[in-house]
Formats: structure tokens, sequence, C-alpha cells
């Protein structure tokens, strides 16, 4: 194929066109990372190496939980627990109370950067 009436630089058959661009993948997820108001961009790194376990309602967790499973919120008193996952970024709810709203407000940017937030039905 000529373009421009200029034979092409490399003939020999090529596959540079299926990996995409690591680099402009990596720059575009440190924006993002960027976006995330830095207090709580400190708070989640200091709780991603902090393996102390708390009590989390009736379960015991680590503070560097990311995944919540089964949470079941039935007043906002439930709600005000997720505050002490700062590296909470899925939680899949079994139903919910309209006080999880203010939570997923405050934390969208973080979760939206890393996963998402799931309902069962």
């Amino acid at each position: 194929m000529l373009a421009c009436n200029t034979p092409p630089l490399y003939t020999e058959e090529t596959n540079t066109y299926r990996g995409g661009w690591p680099i402009g993948e990596s720059l575009y997820l440190q924006r993002e990372w960027e976006r995330i108001d830095a207090i709580r961009r400190a708070q989640f790194k200091q709780a991603a190496d902090d393996d102390k376990e708390i009590m989390f309602g009736d379960r015991v967790m680590r503070r560097s939980t990311s995944t919540l499973h089964d949470f079941s919120p039935k007043s906002s008193e439930d709600v005000v627990e997720l505050a002490k996952l700062p590296c909470l970024t899925h939680i899949e709810m079994d139903g919910y109370t309209e006080s999880i709203f203010p939570f997923i407000e405050t934390t969208r940017s973080l979760m939206n950067f890393i996963s998402y937030i799931m309902v069962k039905r």
C-alpha cells in the first residue's frame, strides 16, 4: 500500500496495530487518579498496606478490604460503618437505604476509578 505516493518504510508483516498504547492508558489512569480528592487518595494509600483487623458491623475485616459482599444496610448507621474501609472500591448490596446515596456521591470518583457498586435484586 502506498500513502501519498511514498513507499512504506517497513515492508514486513507487522502486528503493531493490535497491542494498543500502554503509555497512553497509564497516563489516562494517572490523570483519573489525580482527579480524586488528595485527602481521599492519602487515606486510600495509608489503608492499602494496613492489615489491621477492625469490626465492621458484626464482621471482623481488614482495614485494607476493597470488596464488600452481601452488604445489607438497614439504617444510616450501617452506611456510616463504610468509612472504616478507606480502600473500599466494590460493594455488593442486598437491598439499600436512601442513606447510601451520600456515601456513593462522596466516594464515587474512587469507586468509578477502580470498580463499581452492584445491587442484587
